[in-house]
Parts: C-alpha cells; sequence; structure tokens
C-alpha cells in the first residue's frame, strides 16, 4: 500500500498542494485493478504448471511464486478476485491440498505459509474451500504427527541418556 502511495507523489508532484486525497485514492483503486487483471492471468498459469509438470525444480519454482503472490495481495485484491464466477481461490487451495497430500516433500512449508497468509486475510472466502478439500484435516493430522515425534524423541533421549550412565557408575 504504501508503494503505490509513494509513487502517486512523485508522479502527481511532491507538494500536499498538488496530489490532493481524490487522486491518491482514485490511483489506488486503479492499482488494484490492474492488479487483479494480471492476477487472473498468472494464477491459473501458475496453477496449471505446477499441475502438468514432471520437474520438481518447476514444480517448486511455480509454488513459491504462487507463495509470493498470495504474501502481498491485500485483503481488497483478494476479494476482488473472488468476484464473480472465477475459480481462482478453489484452484489457490487445490495447490495446497495437492501440496499437503505428499508426505515427505520440500513445499510443505510454503504450502502451511500460505494457508497462514489465506487465513489471516480473507477467512470468509477460503474457510469453505479448505474444508472442501481436507485442508484442515490433513493439518490436524500433521501436528498430530509431530507432537507424537516429538514425544518419541524426547523419551529416546531419555533413554539414551540413562543407558549411557549406566557403565559409568
Amino acid at each position: 500500500k504504501q508503494w503505490y502511495q509513494r509513487r502517486v507523489a512523485i508522479t502527481a508532484g511532491d507538494t500536499a498542494e498538488d496530489r490532493g486525497e481524490e487522486n491518491v485514492i482514485d490511483t489506488w483503486v486503479r492499482d488494484n485493478e490492474m492488479i487483479t487483471k494480471y492476477l487472473k492471468e498468472w494464477i491459473p498459469l501458475f496453477t496449471s504448471t505446477f499441475h502438468t509438470t514432471l520437474y520438481t525444480s518447476v514444480r517448486k519454482s511455480s509454488l513459491t511464486l504462487l507463495r509470493k503472490i498470495v504474501r502481498y495481495m491485500t485483503t481488497d485484491i483478494l476479494h476482488m478476485l473472488d468476484e464473480g464466477n472465477s475459480s481462482h481461490s478453489a484452484q489457490i487451495v487445490e495447490i495446497i491440498a495437492a501440496v499437503l497430500d505428499v508426505e515427505n516433500d520440500d513445499n510443505v512449508v510454503p504450502g502451511l505459509m500460505m494457508v497462514r497468509d489465506l487465513c489471516e486475510k480473507a477467512p470468509d472466502i477460503y474457510t469453505d474451500h479448505f474444508c472442501r478439500l481436507g485442508v484442515i484435516n490433513n493439518i490436524s493430522k500433521r501436528s498430530d504427527n509431530f507432537t507424537e515425534e516429538k514425544l518419541k524423541v524426547k523419551k529416546e533421549k531419555s533413554t539414551d541418556c540413562d543407558s549411557a550412565l549406566i557403565p559409568l557408575l
């Protein structure tokens, strides 16, 4: 938001008299429209690239680009993307569901980061999609597995220390 306001200040003039509040608001809305125009083309491109490629580096790059798109989108832009019959939000959640379905993959962390960002910015849009595609269940299973593994590691460390101390006594 600040970047766009700075750009307005540079193009309209540096003094407060040169740029009015109306000019700032109009330019901000116009920039949101341009952003949504490009994102409506880029999101399907990156999601289809992720689904169709067999190369892990290409999948990781397209997921990284989608994660950056989600990270830097504002709530207004997310709502503008969801207007009408667009399936952009469903496409993003399908990518997240596909990433979280894989057990041992490096792409899980960016997928979880996308879930966090989407839940913070537009929970009203994405909660239904997350429930429908099982993302919430998948995350809860992962968190249960994580806590069980953590408990096992703590038990193993305590037994290893005890067995190491026995010969010393």
